[in-house]
């Protein structure tokens, strides 16, 4: 009997762990996945089920209650492709919206985190510019969360940046030192500044090798750091499959479903879209502007991708705070699946001295801020006389000789090069130029002088250059390790390779931002690669760059003396943005200010960006007229 009663408390302790260890678990701390709440049923066991050994009537257990979960009806993660674009809030949120609300966070404010295709400028932003967005009759509902949470769409986070990725907001290296505490990471800056009650989460960046892997461990680190300040986290998968297996998109759906929290699936709103919504470069998001009741401009990835952000904000924000409305219109584009029909561009526009006199009058060489400020700059040394230089370059007898052994030997006389960093590899440089003004890409304002070059390098502006990308420099565009093997040759350079591949007349040269605090290696670096552009007759058109990160203009000042020592033109960038607000940059004094080519708007003409690309487009208009025609 001894033994038996040993045996009988044994299955009895166990029966209770076993039951402890199935019961409904409770939220969990933020450092660890949560699993999914349920609600349970209730059974009770009768006592024979307990145990097979036979035991008198007074030993008899009482009887004990089982918890067992309700079946998740939620999709797995591995139907993603699947999931609602727009998604609702759980209970479990709720618990957190509340919980955040009561320990000061604003129910008004939404933060953003994410990277280039997260910036002010181009996401969301339009929101708080009435005229600037047409929700028409379909999505009129959406006004009311337009105006509740009205100042977050158009503001500037410290936690979204160009070249940030999904470890750089948990980097405190990343952090504004002008607004953040020492030791903050962007995100946690972020929070403390905007007291956001959600965060809208949006990394696009591919890792490269295992990208799923990494990413999904940052992800889930990022989501633990939101869900612990009880924001609710609404994150998002990605457009573009550059990793080639979905794998980021499919580790963004494991998270979301781990932690039970709502993902915006613009994935399926842009799979409808002409191109998936995709530039040929496999990753940047065809442009339109915000008007919704425009079929035309609704083919184009950016007004999906700001409609259905701004329609998860509105169904989470409706389910955290119980608001209803009577008919949600979908989230999903509408149109039939097509592909992009190619672009009817006129001939190229040859211009001869006769045909000139029919044209517009030459740019302005300094541009001016609508309606009429322009800038002069006065050096304040021998050393800063380059400030004083125009933007828009003149070209000399040199070049003209230069450009005609060129296209002798062969080169196109419609083509150009981009060399560059991440700037010039940037879908935002040039692209929009080669999409037509006709569908919104650009409007050249008082500018039509420029039409004749866009159409006489039509091609050249939305190409992919081998000898551009983010964090290239002088090192990398003169080093074969860095090619791309797909495309280039054995032993070729990034700039051999790029020559040759496009056989181009002109190039841009545009560089200096990554090796700011190395001046003798980027000069060595420059001499070469103008040396090799002077070598295979192309001419170059050298740019001074934006910022000022190494303190004393000294990369500025070292561009400006081989353009006078090579006797090539310099398109003096710098000096175009010296008007504008903060010089054109971005808290980080670095990235210049978003918004696009619509240079007939002044509060457009504000933002660096355009400028940036019309003084380009007049650099090389200048430098192509003054080599044809030798004026």
């Amino acid at each position: 009997m001894k033994l038996a009663r040993f045996f009988l408390l044994t299955i009895l302790i166990s029966t209770f762990i076993l039951l402890a260890a199935c019961s409904a678990s409770s939220t969990p701390t933020p450092v660890s996945p949560p699993t999914p709440t349920a609600s349970a049923t209730i059974l009770v066991i009768p006592a024979e089920t307990q145990s097979a050994m036979p035991v008198t009537p007074a030993e008899t257990p009482e009887p004990v209650t089982v918890a067992i979960a309700t079946p998740d009806t939620r999709l797995p993660p591995e139907r993603w492709r699947e999931w609602p674009v727009a998604p609702t809030a759980s209970p479990r949120m709720v618990e957190i919206y509340q919980q955040g609300i009561a320990q000061g966070n604003d129910p008004t404010h939404f933060s953003k985190i994410g990277d280039c295709q997260n910036v002010a400028s181009y996401f969301l932003s339009s929101f708080d510019t009435p005229g600037d967005y047409s929700l028409g009759e379909q999505y009129a509902y959406l006004q009311n969360t337009i105006t509740y949470f009205s100042g977050s769409w158009s503001r500037v986070s410290l936690s979204v940046g160009p070249g940030m990725n999904i470890a750089s907001v948990l980097s405190p290296i990343w952090a504004d030192p002008d607004q953040c505490q020492a030791g903050e990471t962007p995100l946690v800056c972020e929070f403390r500044v905007n007291k956001p009650s959600i965060a809208v989460i949006s990394m696009e960046t591919w890792w490269g090798e295992q990208p799923a892997k990494i990413y999904e461990l940052y992800m889930r680190q990022l989501v633990e750091n939101v869900l612990a300040q009880d924001v609710v986290p609404i994150i998002a998968t990605k457009a573009d499959n550059l990793e080639g297996d979905n794998s980021i998109n499919a580790a963004i759906a494991r998270v979301a479903y781990d932690y039970d929290i709502p993902m915006w699936n613009f994935w399926a709103a842009s799979q409808p879209l002409p191109d998936h919504g995709l530039y040929g470069d496999g990753f940047h998001l065809t442009f339109a502007r915000n008007f919704f009741d425009d079929p035309k401009r609704m083919e184009f990835a950016w007004p999906w991708r700001n409609l259905t952000a701004l329609q998860a904000v509105d169904s989470v924000w409706r389910g955290l705070t119980g608001i209803q409305v009577a008919v949600l219109p979908p989230a999903t584009p509408t149109i039939p699946p097509l592909v992009n029909p190619p672009l009817v561009i006129n001939p190229p526009v040859i211009p001869t001295p006769t045909s000139l006199v029919a044209m517009n009058p030459p740019v302005t060489p300094t541009p001016g801020l609508p309606p009429a400020a322009t800038m002069t700059v006065t050096p304040t040394s021998p050393d800063q006389a380059w400030q004083g230089r125009p933007v828009i370059p003149t070209v000399s007898a040199q070049m003209i000789d230069l450009y005609r052994q060129g296209v002798e030997a062969g080169h196109n006389p419609n083509a150009f090069s981009k060399i560059g960093d991440g700037e010039v590899s940037s879908a935002w440089f040039l692209t929009s130029f080669d999409f037509g003004s006709q569908l919104y890409f650009y409007d050249l304002g008082p500018y039509t002088d420029v039409e004749a070059v866009i159409q006489q390098f039509a091609g050249s502006f939305r190409r992919q250059s081998m000898a551009a990308g983010s964090g290239f420099n002088t090192n990398i565009l003169l080093d074969p390790s860095q090619a791309r093997l797909a495309v280039c040759a054995p032993g070729e350079t990034p700039l051999a390779c790029e020559l040759r591949l496009n056989n181009p007349s002109f190039a841009f040269v545009s560089l200096g931002t990554n090796q700011a605090f190395e001046p003798d290696a980027f000069e060595a670096g420059l001499r070469a690669i103008i040396q090799q552009l002077l070598d295979r007759k192309v001419v170059p058109i050298l740019a001074t760059k934006g910022d000022n990160l190494e303190g004393d203009y000294r990369l500025n000042m070292i561009i400006a003396r081989l353009a006078v020592e090579y006797n090539i033109p310099l398109w003096n960038f710098w000096l175009a943005i010296q008007p504008l607000p903060d010089h054109g940059l971005q808290a980080d004094n670095e990235h210049l200010t978003y918004s696009w080519n619509d240079f007939s708007n002044p509060r457009i003409m504000q933002f660096a960006w355009p400028w940036r690309n019309l003084t380009a487009l007049q650099a090389l208009d200048a430098v192509w007229r003054g080599v044809t025609t030798g004026q």
